[in-house]
C-alpha cells in the first residue's frame, strides 16, 4: 500500500481567535440598544438635556422677559406664504394686537410681515453666559418688536411660555440629578456600614468619650465666638460635651449588659441596629407632611438658588433610609464573597473593604434605581413650586409655572399654560423608561 508523500497532503490548520470575555457593562449596554422604548425615553432625555444646557442661547427671551400689552397671546403661527399666496423663502410672523383691550383675544396684523432672524440680537439686550461663563448678547432666532415670536403663547404677564420651559429646565431636571447624587452617596455609605456590620457588634473605646468632649468643647467654642463670651462657653461647652458622653456611656453599658457583653471600658454597640431603627423612624413620617414641614421652617426671604438648594437637601434628607436599606441587603449577600474576605484577609481596614469592594458591585443595580428616582424628585420640585413653596417668581420653573393652571377659567380659555405639565410628563415618561430598559439589561434573565 502506497503511502501519499507529506508535502501533497493537505494540511488543514485551524486558527481560533481569542476574543476577550465581554464585562457585565458591555453586554448591558448591548442588551439595552435591542430596547427601543429605553432607547426612545434616552433620546428625550437628551435633547431635553441639551435645551436646558443652551437655553440661553436657544431662548428667545430672557426668562424675566414680559411684555404687558399682550397677556394670554396664543401661540404665534410661523408663514411661508403671505395672504396673497406668495411664497417667501425666509419664514415669517405677524404681530399680534388685543381686540378689543383687555380682553385677551387678539387679532392678526397681516398688512406687515416681521421675518424670523436667526442668530439675532434684541435691541437693548443684556448679557447672558452661554455656558455659564461665554458673555453674548445674540440669541438664536428672533423678531424685531413690537411683534413676539411667543412659539408656545404667554402667560398671565405677557412671559414667554417657550423660554420659561427652557429656563425652567434647569431646576426642574437637574434636581432630581443633585438629590439623586446626594442621597444615594449617603444612602449607599450608610447602607453598607449597615449591612457590613450586620450581627457584628462594634467594641467602642475611650475614643468615644474624647470625640463627644471635643464635640461639646467646639459647639460651646462656636457659640461663645458668635456672642463675645468664648471662654464662659467653652467651659459650658466641655461640661456638656462630658455630660453627653458620661450618659452615652451609661446607656451602651447597659445595653451591652442586656445583650450579653459585661464589658464597661468596651461597650458594644449593634450600628447595623442604631441605623435601621432611625430610618424606620424616619420612615414612618408621611414624607409629604415631613416635606411640608422641614420647608416651612425655611425663611421665605431668601432667594431663589438657597431654596434651590434647600429643597435638594430636604428631599435627600426623607429619600436616604430607603436607599440604605436597599444597599444594606446587597451588602449582606456581597460580604460573603470571597473578594471581601480575601481583603479582610490581607488587612484591608473595614472602611476600605466598603468602598473600594463591597459598594461598587452594587453600582448596576444602583443605576437602575437611581434613574427610576429621578422623577419622583422632578414631582416633589414641581409639587412644592406649584404650592409656592419651592421656587419664586420671577425665576422660573415647570412647577411654578403652572401655578397659573389652578384657574379652571384661564386653563378652559388658555390651555397653552398647562405645557410646563406636559415637559413633567414627558421627562417623567423617558426616566421611567430608561429606567425599565435598564432594569431588563442587568437582569441575565431577560437577556436574549
Amino acid at each position: 500500500m502506497a503511502v501519499q508523500p507529506i508535502e501533497n497532503q493537505k494540511l488543514k490548520i485551524e486558527v481560533i481567535k481569542e476574543t476577550k470575555p465581554k464585562s457585565e457593562w458591555q453586554i448591558a449596554f448591548r442588551q439595552l440598544k435591542k430596547n427601543k422604548l429605553a432607547l426612545a425615553g434616552f433620546w428625550i432625555l437628551v435633547v431635553l438635556y441639551f435645551l436646558m444646557i443652551f437655553a440661553d442661547f436657544i431662548a428667545p427671551y430672557p426668562q424675566t422677559f414680559a411684555d404687558h400689552r399682550k397677556p394670554y397671546m396664543p401661540p404665534v403661527a410661523i408663514h411661508f406664504f403671505d395672504q396673497q399666496g406668495k411664497f417667501h423663502l425666509d419664514p415669517f410672523i405677524y404681530n399680534y394686537i388685543e381686540t378689543p383691550p383687555f380682553s385677551n383675544k387678539y387679532v392678526a396684523i397681516t398688512s406687515k410681515r416681521y421675518p424670523i432672524h436667526f442668530f439675532y440680537t434684541m435691541p437693548q439686550a443684556k448679557t447672558h453666559y452661554l455656558l455659564g461663563f461665554i458673555p453674548m448678547k445674540m440669541r438664536l432666532f428672533g423678531v424685531s418688536p413690537p411683534a413676539r415670536i411667543y412659539l408656545l403663547g404667554s402667560g398671565r404677564l405677557g412671559r414667554d411660555i417657550f423660554s420659561r420651559i427652557l429656563y425652567g429646565s434647569r431646576i426642574s431636571l437637574t434636581i432630581g440629578l443633585f438629590g439623586v447624587l446626594i442621597s444615594y452617596s449617603f444612602g449607599m455609605l450608610i447602607g453598607g456600614i449597615s449591612g457590613f456590620y450586620a450581627g457584628k457588634p462594634i467594641k467602642l473605646g475611650i475614643w468615644w468619650e474624647i470625640s463627644l468632649l471635643l464635640l461639646g468643647s467646639g459647639i460651646g467654642l462656636y457659640t461663645g465666638i458668635k456672642h463675645h463670651e468664648s471662654m464662659l462657653y467653652l467651659r459650658n461647652g466641655a461640661l456638656t460635651g462630658a455630660a453627653i458622653a458620661l450618659a452615652a456611656r451609661i446607656l451602651l453599658t447597659i445595653g451591652g449588659f442586656l445583650s450579653g457583653n459585661k464589658s464597661w471600658l468596651k461597650p458594644a454597640i449593634d450600628i447595623d441596629n442604631w441605623i435601621q431603627r432611625f430610618g424606620e423612624m424616619l420612615m414612618t413620617i408621611p414624607s409629604l407632611y415631613l416635606l411640608l414641614a422641614l420647608r416651612a421652617v425655611i425663611p421665605e426671604n431668601i432667594s431663589s438658588v438657597d431654596v434651590y438648594f434647600m429643597i435638594i437637601f430636604i428631599i435627600s434628607f426623607i429619600s436616604w433610609p430607603f436607599i440604605a436599606r436597599i444597599v444594606r441587603g446587597m451588602v449582606l449577600s456581597l460580604r460573603e464573597r470571597e473578594y471581601v474576605m480575601a481583603a479582610e484577609g490581607i488587612g484591608c481596614s473595614n472602611l476600605r473593604t466598603i468602598i473600594r469592594h463591597i459598594i461598587p458591585n452594587t453600582f448596576s443595580q444602583i443605576i437602575v434605581l437611581m434613574t427610576l428616582s429621578i422623577p419622583n424628585y422632578i414631582l416633589l420640585e414641581a409639587f412644592l413650586s406649584f404650592l409656592d413653596l419651592g421656587i419664586q417668581q420671577p425665576k422660573a420653573s415647570w412647577g411654578n409655572m403652572l401655578t397659573e393652571a389652578q384657574n379652571v377659567i384661564a386653563l378652559i380659555h388658555y390651555p397653552w399654560i398647562l405645557l410646563p405639565g406636559f415637559f413633567i410628563i414627558l421627562t417623567v415618561l423617558a426616566f421611567n423608561l430608561l429606567g425599565d430598559g435598564l432594569r431588563d439589561a442587568f437582569d441575565p434573565k431577560m437577556r436574549r
